[in-house]
Formats: C-alpha cells, structure tokens, sequence
C-alpha cells in the first residue's frame, strides 16, 4: 500500500510514459479536446476509453510487482493515444492555417499536408534516434566471460535487474546500502544481500547477509566463493572504496575491472573477489 501511495513512485510511472509517448501525440492531444468531449456521449468511445484504462492500469501494476519494466512497455499506450490524437490533427491545421498563408512557400499546400508532414519528421527523427537501453547487460556479462576462470559466477548486484544473471549464465543476489536507491530493502547503517526473488515483506524474508559495519563486504563476499563472485555497484571507485573504508594502498580482495555508465548517465563499478582472502 505504501508504494501506491509514493509520490516519487507515480513520477517516475509519469515520466516513463511521457517518454513512450511521442511529444507530437501529447500536442495533438491538446487540440482534439473538443471532439473528444463530443466523442464521450456515444458508447463505443467509452468502451474504448475502458479498453485504454484497462491497458494503463495492467502496466502500472507490472511496475509495482518490482519487475523489471521499461519504457517499450507503454508504447501500446502511444497506439491508443494516436488515435485520440488524429482529430487533433485537423484542428491543428484549422488555426494554423491563416499563419501559414502568409508563409509565401505554403501559400498554396494544405495545412494539413505541412502538419502531417512536420509531425512525421518530428516522430521519424525520435524514432531513428539511437538508445542504447540498458548496456549494462552486455557489459556485465562480457565482464563475466572474461574474469570467471572456474565455476558458476556468482553476481552480487546493486542493479536490481534478475536479467543480469540470466544473461550472465550466474547466480545473482542484490546489494542494498545505506544511501542506495531500493524501493524494497531499506538499509539505514550498513548493507544487506538478499535473494531477488525473496524480497523482504513484512520482515518475512530474511537476508543472505547482512552488517551494520561497511567495511565487512569483502569478508561475507569470500563465504559465498572465489574467483568467480562478481560485485556491481552504482558508485565510482573511489566513492565506493570511501564509503565501504577499502584503503587504496593496502592490497584489497577486490579487483576493479571497470568502471562505466549506466543509461542516466551515473557512474557504475564492477569488481571480482580476489584468490586472496581477507
């Protein structure tokens, strides 16, 4: 119930949806309001507009069960807003219409030709742009490939994604910090490793391990193996060896292998547990 009522949570719901949608389709929303007002007193509209609730509430509650959710997902939402979106489309073009005459290169082309041809450039130019979604997948598991020597790997990730393992072909278990972003872990002094698809409700679930001390990660990553446990955080390498006190100077049972970014653009480390334990 808590997370229904998170503000922050419903932010980011809005924000994902204003990315799926096309910004043409939100302006043409704005000029369809009086067809659609008309529209509302025949049944079929509102059977559409049930079927349309329908479908945005059915994401909502995927986004809530915690599992992994991005913005393709509401693109379906984008198909039913453009057929809102085409009455606006002709009432667009009958205020511009004046404007553009005066334009001496559209005085004789419809206004609604040079709409439709500006919303199409505008939609072909987001369409075509190029996004790399999630790159933390490949480079992950190409991390993995490269530094497990023997064994089945093991991940211990601060990226709350189950896809990580299964492309990675390891084990996987979640890493919640003070001061991380976890919607269902919340650490306020130390850290907690917990299975992810055992996520703590009620205080029913208990953690794989857990520490007040920051600076006992290393020892509870050495029981889970050797060589082949992989730890991924969203910090720097420097942030991360501040905060969790791993002293640069002394030798540590953590390898840096790369620090990169993630799709916001924020810093991402991963490390390999050393042969050496502490």
């Amino acid at each position: 119930m808590q997370g229904l009522l998170s503000i922050k949570l419903w932010g980011i719901i809005f924000v994902r949806l204003m990315n799926a949608i096309f910004p043409t389709i939100l302006v043409l929303l704005v000029f369809s309001y009086k067809d659609v007002r008309k529209a509302w007193k025949t049944p079929y509209f509102r059977l559409f507009m049930v079927f349309m609730a329908v479908e945005v509430l059915s994401r909502v509650f995927v986004f809530f069960m915690g599992l992994p959710f991005q913005g393709r997902y509401l693109y379906s939402i984008s198909i039913f807003a453009c057929i809102l979106a085409g009455a606006g489309l002709l009432e667009l073009a009958r205020l511009s219409e004046p404007y553009l005459k005066k334009i001496g290169i559209f005085r004789n082309v419809s206004a609604v030709a040079v709409i439709l041809v500006i919303v199409l450039a505008i939609d072909a130019g987001k369409g075509l742009a190029n996004k790399n979604d999630k790159n933390y997948l490949e480079i992950i598991t190409a991390l993995v490939k490269e530094n497990c020597p023997r064994g089945k790997p093991i991940i211990i990730s601060e990226i709350n994604d189950v896809r990580i393992g299964y492309y990675a072909k390891s084990d996987i278990l979640n890493l919640t910090y003070k001061g991380s972003n976890d919607k269902y872990v919340v650490v306020n002094k130390g850290w907690c490793i917990w299975l992810p698809d055992s996520r703590p409700v009620a205080s029913k679930s208990l953690p794989v391990a857990q520490s007040d001390d920051m600076g006992k990660l290393p020892v509870a990553l050495s029981h889970l193996g050797n060589e082949n446990v992989f730890l991924v955080v969203r910090l720097g390498d420097q942030d991360f060896r501040s905060m969790f006190g791993i002293s640069d100077s002394s030798p540590s049972v953590l390898t840096h292998l790369k620090t990169f970014k993630d799709d916001s653009g924020k810093p991402v480390s991963m490390y390999r547990l050393n042969t050496q334990k502490p």
